[in-house]
């Protein structure tokens, strides 16, 4: 395994470590349900936001949001991390000042 592989194992260690202890989050997709390939190909300021809060679901603009559709980025980020890493770190500052409207 290589160091990258390594650090990818991590991310998502720290990443799920918020849905390991949380009973399940109304307005949060199954995690046994197919997500879209579509989303899964990008890191989306939602996706950022996710990943850099450590799905801090209570305080999440789609769950606050009352949308049509579940949120699935307990799916989507971890499938990020292991397809393209931790999102680049150049987008990650151009987005903190703007978290919180997220």
């Amino acid at each position: 395994m290589s160091t990258t592989d390594t650090t990818h194992g991590v991310e998502l260690e720290r990443y799920w470590k918020s849905y390991a202890s949380e009973p399940p989050i109304p307005g949060l997709a199954p995690s046994d349900e197919d997500v879209s390939a579509s989303i899964t190909q990008t890191w989306t300021d939602q996706a950022i936001k996710c990943y850099l809060t450590s799905a801090d679901c209570v305080n999440c603009s789609i769950l606050k949001g009352r949308y049509s559709f579940q949120c699935q980025m307990n799916k989507v980020v971890p499938a990020l991390l292991t397809a393209l890493g931790k999102p680049d770190a150049a987008r990650v500052q151009k987005l903190l000042p703007y978290l919180e409207q997220y």
